[in-house]
């Protein structure tokens, strides 16, 4: 649950899945690109939380789909960890950066992996192999194409 300080009305129509009220916050003027306590972008809010119409807009209207929050994720390695497939598919088309590493080293095909959401790394494996986006010397794609 968002706490005070930082978190503004686009931040709370993002938390209790407001489409319509954030499509209208954002009419208005709001910025889906403004970052919350840790760096986090609401973008990375709703991947976290399996809103994948929320993260579609958001990506539509220029948020950023490989912006980092302060521990260095991503909303695809949010995504990947929680094993929402739908944020994934919905993501996927905007071309994220799938080798970039947190401040753990992990990638997102790291979290798919480490807590068993197998689809969704083969899913992204297929996407960009399929796409002929270079992989070579990727451990976790060998690990992918084993499973």
């Amino acid at each position: 649950m968002p706490g005070q300080g930082d978190w503004n009305a686009l931040a709370f129509t993002t938390y209790f899945n407001k489409i319509e009220e954030s499509k209208f916050l954002m009419q208005l003027g709001a910025d889906s690109n403004n970052k919350l306590s840790g760096n986090i972008s609401l973008v990375s809010v709703a991947a976290r939380d399996g809103k994948a119409a929320l993260c579609l807009y958001y990506l539509k209207n220029g948020s950023n789909v490989d912006g980092a929050s302060d521990d260095g994720m991503t909303p695809m390695m949010r995504a990947c960890e929680a094993g929402h497939m739908d944020v994934v598919q919905v993501m996927i088309p905007f071309k994220p950066n799938i080798m970039l590493k947190d401040n753990k080293a992990k990638t997102c095909l790291d979290y798919g992996l480490m807590n068993g959401h197998y689809p969704i790394v083969r899913y992204i494996e297929y996407f960009y192999l399929q796409n002929s986006i270079p992989l070579k010397g990727n451990s976790v794609i060998k690990k992918a194409i084993k499973i």
